[in-house]
């Protein structure tokens, strides 16, 4: 699980430092690309080797969420509006995860949703691939770091901060054994 954990954290971290920080044509583009896998992949998960899925849901996560959130984080016109950022995502991220309507606990809730909105990886020692982070959490380290290098702010400082987050949240998942919002420790 620990190797897991690292290396998912390692991808979103790598695809959110080259994402590219404006373009509104790419963006749609990979939103367009990204759904078109996601269901492809939903309606075809029966067929194909679970090993595939997984790494086209997982490499569709990585380049939709990076883009996106690169883009969204390229836009923010002042350093002091990433606090609102942080504030409002916090909220909504704790919402979405523990409200009985909220988005994040739905998708969990849900075998379908978890194959096709989650980055998984192998579980070494079995068949089976863990969901590790969500599409949300790729977007928001993209955006953070794309806001970073927009202003400035240390890029790897950023890195860091968004890494002890992360690591943060994964050691309260261990010891509760409960999902939580990834984005509190993030922000």
């Amino acid at each position: 699980f620990v190797i897991a954990i690292v290396a998912v954290i390692s991808m979103t971290l790598a695809a959110a430092r080259v994402a590219p920080v404006r373009g509104r044509p790419g963006v749609v583009i990979t939103i367009a690309v990204a759904l078109t896998v996601s269901v492809a992949i939903l309606y075809t998960r029966e067929t194909i080797p679970q090993v595939l899925a997984a790494c086209l849901v997982t490499m569709t996560l990585l380049f939709g969420g990076a883009v996106v959130g690169g883009s969204v984080g390229g836009r923010i016109e002042h350093p002091g509006h990433l606090l609102a950022v942080v504030v409002i995502s916090i909220f909504v991220d704790t919402f979405s995860v523990f409200a009985s309507a909220g988005p994040t606990r739905a998708i969990v809730e849900s075998e379908e949703m978890i194959s096709i909105l989650l980055l998984h990886w192998p579980a070494f020692g079995t068949e089976s691939f863990v969901p590790i982070l969500g599409v949300g959490d790729v977007l928001f380290a993209s955006l953070y770091l794309a806001a970073s290098r927009q202003f400035g702010l240390g890029v790897t400082k950023t890195t860091i901060a968004v890494v002890v987050g992360l690591v943060l949240t994964y050691v309260a998942v261990a010891i509760v054994q409960v999902p939580l919002p990834a984005l509190i420790g993030m922000g």
